[in-house]
């Protein structure tokens, strides 16, 4: 008789808490959050003023084999013509054209730029493209056949530059040397692209 009750005493409790309108619910809530992030922007460009030993044709110069050359009053070759270009449209100019122009072998030539950072995060040039060649050592002499025979044209000295830092609105001068080789053909007109590459401060290895 003992063991009846304590079967039913239970099954009459769960009866009686159903008929009585009882419940056991779990609460749950989800908080959202909203928020915004702005992003800095890495941009730079190309500017004036741009730099040439032969700017207006009035002069010219001769060189050894090396770097050492002078300027002296013969106006035999130039002018040389330096023309900027915005190659991926956002409005700044980040592509330096060259044309020598009534070159010949021995003709020297000193070019320079500036660079100014126009965005928000401190970046460094990690490169430059030279006629679509690409160097990351800080001073690289390049060479190159501008002409298709094969033969070397000019060899240029690209300035120390590469590496340096330049923070939102800095600007700075950047320079390169070009000497047109014994194999340029005389009175050429010699065309080649110079384009650098940036990126952020702290990704620079």
């Amino acid at each position: 008789m003992r063991n009846i009750k304590l079967v039913v005493l239970p099954t009459l409790v769960i009866v009686g808490l159903l008929m009585t309108g009882f419940a056991y619910a779990c609460w749950s809530q989800t908080l959202y959050i909203e928020g915004s992030v702005a992003s800095g922007e890495l941009d730079w460009e190309i500017k004036k003023p741009l730099g040439c030993m032969d700017h207006k044709g009035d002069l010219d110069q001769n060189a050894d084999c090396e770097w050492n050359w002078w300027e002296v009053d013969k106006d035999v070759g130039g002018p040389t013509i330096l023309q900027l270009e915005d190659i991926d449209g956002d409005g700044d100019n980040d592509r330096l054209n060259v044309t020598l122009t009534n070159t010949y072998p021995g003709y020297a030539e000193e070019i320079s730029f500036y660079v100014h950072n126009n965005g928000t995060i401190p970046l460094v040039f990690e490169k430059v493209v030279i006629d679509g060649n690409v160097y990351y050592s800080g001073r690289p002499t390049v060479f190159l056949d501008l002409t298709g025979d094969g033969k070397d044209d000019i060899k240029i000295r690209w300035g120390d530059s590469l590496g340096d830092q330049f923070e939102p609105c800095d600007s700075g001068e950047i320079s390169f040397s070009i000497l047109v080789l014994q194999d340029a053909p005389q009175g050429s007109t010699l065309h080649f692209t110079i384009e650098m590459v940036a990126i952020q401060w702290n990704c620079y290895d």
